[in-house]
């Protein structure tokens, strides 16, 4: 946190949320995007062996870590609207993706969510809809 939000503090309620510090790869912009690539905290949260061997078992072991996204979700916050996760991660109208795939109606990536904090369904448990990563992907404008 500390490394990321100015102060170490996420929030202190919904209305107050805390601000990233800036980002070196979006000219000192404040967000969570792709913190990956200047925040060594981050990276090596993403690229945790566990992470990297369960989704090898999907994909194989050519892996390349070329996103990420910090969602801080502090007490009283909405829930996050239904999404399919690959088109999701394009939608962003202010940042685009350091790489983007060749064919973006393709499934091209795996999604691993680390909550850094106790969830449970009072407090906003991540919930998947059986099937939904089978195709049509749903474009997010």
């Amino acid at each position: 946190e500390s490394e990321v939000f100015e102060g170490g503090n996420i929030a202190m309620g919904y209305q107050v949320a805390g601000k990233f510090t800036p980002s070196k790869i979006y000219g000192g912009l404040r967000t969570g995007r792709d913190r990956h690539l200047d925040t060594p905290a981050v990276a090596r949260l993403a690229l945790q062996q566990g992470v990297f061997d369960r989704i090898a078992q999907l994909l194989g072991p050519d892996l390349l870590l070329w996103r990420t996204q910090l969602l801080p979700k502090p007490p009283g916050a909405p829930e996050t609207a239904w999404h399919q996760v690959s088109t999701f991660t394009l939608s962003g109208k202010a940042l685009r993706p350091v790489i983007e795939p060749e064919d973006r109606n393709e499934l091209f990536n795996v999604t691993a969510w680390l909550a850094l904090e106790d969830v449970d369904i009072e407090n906003g448990c991540m919930q998947f809809w059986r099937g939904s990563h089978r195709k049509p992907l749903h474009n997010m404008i």
